[in-house]
Order: C-alpha cells, then sequence, then structure tokens
C-alpha cells in the first residue's frame, strides 16, 4: 500500500471510510495473481500469464497497481510551481520552497495546496535568512 499511498489518492477524511475504499483496490488486486522473480519482485498474472501492456511488455507490479487504483481514485497532482525545492542549504525539510524575494515568499504562504507544516517551516526558514 505504500506505492498507493505515494500516488496521493483522493480519500475520505473519515479514517472508516478511507480504509474501506483502500480495500475496494485490494480485493480488485487479490483477483490477480502474482509471481515472485529472482530479484525479489511481483509479476502480476491473469490466468497463470503475465500481464501485457498494450505494446506486449509484462506491466510491472506498479503499473499494475497504478492501472487499477486510476479506476476507482481521483489522485492530488502537485502544483506547477516557479521555485524549485531547496537544495541542500535549508532547514532539511524535503520538499521545502525556498523563495527568493518577498512576492514570491506571499505566494508560497497564501497557497493552500501545499500543507501547512510546509509554510509553516518555509516561514521559519524566511524569517531565519532575514536575520
Amino acid at each position: 500500500m505504500s506505492f498507493f499511498d505515494s500516488l496521493n489518492p483522493v480519500l475520505s477524511t473519515d479514517p472508516v471510510k478511507a480504509q474501506n475504499q483502500k480495500n475496494i483496490l485490494i480485493d480488485a488486486l487479490a483477483s490477480f495473481e502474482y509471481q515472485k522473480t529472482n530479484e525479489g519482485t511481483f509479476i502480476p498474472l491473469r490466468e497463470g500469464k503475465r500481464i501485457e501492456d498494450a505494446h506486449g511488455h509484462g506491466v510491472t507490479l506498479d503499473d499494475h497497481v497504478k492501472g487499477i487504483a486510476e479506476k476507482f481514485f481521483d489522485f492530488k497532482k502537485a502544483d506547477d510551481r516557479s521555485t524549485p525545492p531547496a537544495g541542500g542549504g535549508g532547514s532539511g525539510t524535503s520538499g521545502q520552497y525556498k523563495p527568493k524575494d518577498e512576492a514570491e515568499y506571499a505566494k508560497l504562504m497564501t497557497d493552500r495546496s501545499i500543507p501547512l507544516e510546509d509554510r509553516q517551516a518555509i516561514k521559519k526558514a524566511w524569517s531565519e535568512s532575514k536575520q
């Protein structure tokens, strides 16, 4: 489920409903067979044969999970931001944005798609850079 969670599915805020939504995916995945490879990965199978994409290539487990999940879930999309993630010099928060000027700082601070914790980290880093 960690790969599925990394896709940022839009789930209910109610934990019970969110788990029930995940169970839909689990049930759909359980209807397939899986073969473990020598490398320790899994190949999805249907009726004993590997599942292939439109080009005849074998489908990876991640692609299989994503393909099924896309039938049931919407996914949060990251906004296109003008600033890249901060390099190694910041406070160490992964995915943190480092504003270049006051206007960019204001834009980041009012962007509701950025989680509150990240905006608080941006605010702290901005304040420290101004000292």
